[in-house]
This record gives structure tokens, sequence and C-alpha cells, in this order.
């Protein structure tokens, strides 16, 4: 009886190591995620910028206005 009790006793605390364990790389997978989360709306915002520093370029580019301007020759 007493070696039952003992046995069951090893098996909680087994088990609770167990569950300490899941719930630690549940939580790092967890954190993990929102790291990748957070990268990526960075990137998305660092993307976003540089298709607006693009298209303010193109509009610049645009305004550009190549004169000639005729010599006399003399």
């Amino acid at each position: 009886m007493l070696n039952s009790r003992q046995a069951l006793s090893n098996a909680r605390i087994e088990l609770n190591n167990i569950r300490a364990k899941y719930n630690e790389s549940l939580a790092k997978a967890q954190s993990d995620l929102s790291s990748a989360f957070s990268s990526k709306a960075s990137v998305q915002g660092d993307i976003a910028k540089l298709r607006n520093e693009i298209s303010n370029i193109d509009i610049r580019r645009g305004l550009y206005i190549v004169r000639l301007r005729r010599m006399a020759i003399l």
C-alpha cells in the first residue's frame, strides 16, 4: 500500500513537471508567434514607405521639363 501511494505521488509530480514544460513551451511558441507578427507588420510598414517614396519620385520625375535653348550662330 505504501509503495502504491509513493508511486501515485511520483506520478503526480511527473505529471506536474510535464504540464509545466508544456505550458513553458506553449508560452514560448506564442511569444515567437507574436514576434513574427510584429516583424511582419514592421516590414509591411517599410514596404509601404518605400512604395510611397517611389511614387513621389515618379511624380516629381514627370514634372521635369527639358528645355533646349537655341543658340544664335554668329
